[in-house]
């Protein structure tokens, strides 16, 4: 800061419109980035953006509520994401190797009259919730950022 000189922060009122050039400019910079992440692919700090879809018997899993886990095939790095309706999800990795647990359930946990805890039904094999029993690995490298989970019955 230069000797002497102040800084003045101006505030807009409560409720003030933001100045529509602002606006625009806010909207390119954003969309530049998104750009920008989208075709390159990478993430933060090397890792990659990965998308993926978890089948069952050849088609794409339907859960209410599920996840993937991803768990460095030699310890270390690990990392989760939510399932969607269509199976498909999407995640930051580092390349490497991956073992793979998946949890996908008719609804959510909920609660009985009794206060008692109501698990959701589970519509794959209980073998597929730990990365200690399922047998799945993934790769991730730069030229496989999709990736498909199949799961048989």
């Amino acid at each position: 800061m230069i000797p002497g000189a102040r800084l003045t922060i101006a505030r807009r009122p409560a409720g003030a419109a933001v100045p529509a050039r602002r606006q625009w400019l806010l909207a390119g910079c954003l969309a530049a980035a998104a750009l920008g992440a989208a075709v390159t692919g990478c993430g933060h700090g090397g890792k990659l953006v990965v998308q993926g879809t978890v089948t069952l018997a050849s088609q794409p899993l339907k859960p209410v509520v599920g996840s993937i886990s991803l768990v460095g095939a030699t310890g270390g790095e690990s990392m989760s994401a939510r399932l969607d309706t269509s199976g498909r999800f999407i995640m930051e990795v580092s390349p490497g190797e991956y073992r793979v647990a998946v949890i996908a359930k008719d609804g959510p946990d909920t609660m009985d009259e009794q206060g008692r805890g109501v698990s959701g039904r589970s519509l794959i094999p209980e073998r597929y919730g730990s990365i200690l029993t399922s047998g799945l690995t993934v790769t991730v490298g730069p030229r496989s950022r999709a990736i498909t989970v199949a799961l048989e019955p």
